[in-house]
């Protein structure tokens, strides 16, 4: 039925366990960590009683940390249990979740985590807090229970004249292969991009060409993220 509503994304940007430089809140950081988030549960239960939704619709969740939300839990598995076939996440991954888990156990979650590093020091600059090691640890566990072998997707975020080096880019596609993660994406940062859309440098091209060689030499899956696939 075409009048129904066949995809909801949710985009909290309340609650967040990272700080990463690129984030438009990191303008006033402490100010939207105490938001308030909108309560989609009683709103969501609303359109199923209603039946406006359509069973094989899409569903995403971004900004900020989902995993942090109280009512992130129910809402998975709602979504889960109602019939919708991919329900995409995008997480840091410094917290696990268990509802996540089971979403990749059973085919209907895709997993994003921004990594935009291969070192730890890099990460840490970009990210800025110190969470390297327990990502790496959370993404193996997600990994080890995907039945779809590229449900678990790590994302680099280029930001021009801080990571975008062969040696970063390098190092994260081999912990990548290391941790049974089959699929990367790659991505341009926003303000960056925005301001040079119409005179991207060749050498930011051919950085993501590089990446993008070294990627399938290891038998990775690579893919283009949003503002990168235009630029591209």
């Amino acid at each position: 039925d075409h009048t129904k509503i066949s995809m909801i994304n949710l985009d909290y940007w309340t609650k967040c366990n990272s700080r990463c430089s690129y984030c438009h809140t990191m303008n006033d950081k402490e100010a939207y960590n105490k938001y308030k988030n909108y309560n989609f549960l009683p709103i969501l239960k609303d359109m199923i009683k209603r039946d406006i939704l359509r069973p094989n619709g899409h569903v995403s969740f971004g900004g900020g940390e989902v995993t942090l939300l109280k009512e992130f839990v129910k809402l998975l598995h709602i979504f889960m249990d109602y019939g919708f076939p991919l329900t995409r996440i995008h997480s840091s991954c410094i917290k696990y979740s268990r509802a996540i888990e089971k979403g990749l156990k059973t085919g209907r979650v895709d997993l994003i985590v921004s990594i935009d590093a291969g070192s730890k020091k890099m990460h840490e600059t970009v990210k800025q807090v110190k969470s390297f090691d327990k990502v790496w640890k959370n993404l193996k566990r997600y990994a080890s229970h995907q039945q779809d072998p590229f449900a678990v997707k790590v994302k680099y975020i280029v930001i021009p004249g801080l990571n975008d080096n062969k040696e970063e880019i390098e190092l994260l596609l081999k912990k990548a292969k290391e941790n049974g993660i089959n699929c990367v994406l790659q991505e341009i940062e926003s303000k960056w991009f925005y301001a040079r859309r119409d005179n991207v440098p060749d050498e930011i091209i051919e950085f993501f060409n590089y990446t993008k060689e070294k990627a399938q030499s290891l038998g990775l899956k690579y893919e283009l993220y949003e503002r990168a696939e235009h630029m591209m």
